[in-house]
């Protein structure tokens, strides 16, 4: 899944992306906000929140990464959950 805009782009997570995760979460005042996120974040950290993102079923769960355009960077998350035909919960997160 892919949505764009001006200066965002919303798509799923990629391997690639474990750098620009593990260098906006190991900062602790970044982590410091965010239940269930470990200090200091690790590259295997990153690279297990990647596949478990992966093996989703989209039908229940969304979770994208945003990325900056101008940079290509992803600077935070979001997702989508509790999914049915009339509406469904969002949260995200950033590291900017």
């Amino acid at each position: 899944m892919k949505i764009e805009s001006k200066r965002l782009i919303l798509r799923n997570w990629e391997d690639g992306d474990v750098e620009d995760i593990v260098d906006g979460l190991n900062n602790i005042e970044v982590a410091k906000w965010m239940a269930g996120v470990p200090y200091p974040y690790t590259e295997n950290d990153a690279k297990q929140f990647i596949e478990c993102s992966k093996s989703q079923d989209e039908n229940v769960k969304i979770s994208l990464a945003i990325v900056l355009k101008a940079s290509n960077k992803v600077i935070g998350g979001t997702e989508i959950r509790n999914i049915n035909k009339k509406d469904g919960t969002c949260r995200w997160w950033n590291m900017a």
